[in-house]
């Protein structure tokens, strides 16, 4: 996410920004933005803002690594072990390894990854905030 905010305050208790939704005006050359809902960022490179600066705003790297490797990687790894504990799980409930079972796993697989996926965003303990990357 690499999206342009104005700052809307710029207290000790943070900086609040506004985000500019301009996909619906990429063609309009009347200058004009729609406003978002306000949410607090943090400032790591310690720029001089102040109430009305146009920024850049984005997520840190870290977190959209983890994010990529938890909603992308996460599932299709779960896919591949539910192939491969195919037989394992047919010897044990004494049944033929088929491919109708080996799909049956690979889908089941998959399913508790995406609900894996689901309930640990949905439970976040620790939010994490958008970034000022830079000043427009």
């Amino acid at each position: 996410m690499r999206d342009k905010a104005v700052i809307t305050s710029v207290s000790n208790s943070g900086i609040t920004v506004i985000p500019l939704i301009t996909n619906a005006c990429l063609g309009c050359s009347e200058g004009c933005a729609k406003r978002g809902k306000p949410f607090p960022v943090s400032n790591p490179q310690k720029f001089a803002v102040t109430p009305g600066t146009v920024v850049k705003i984005g997520a840190p790297v870290k977190i959209m690594i983890f994010q990529g490797f938890f909603s992308i990687l996460f599932p299709i790894l779960c896919a591949a072990g539910g192939y491969f504990a195919t037989a394992p799980l047919a010897s044990f409930f004494r049944l033929q390894p088929t491919e109708g079972l080996h799909a049956g796993c690979i889908l089941l697989f998959l399913a508790l990854s995406y609900l894996t996926v689901y309930v640990l965003s949905r439970n976040q303990t620790k939010i994490v905030k958008s970034e000022i990357l830079e000043i427009c």
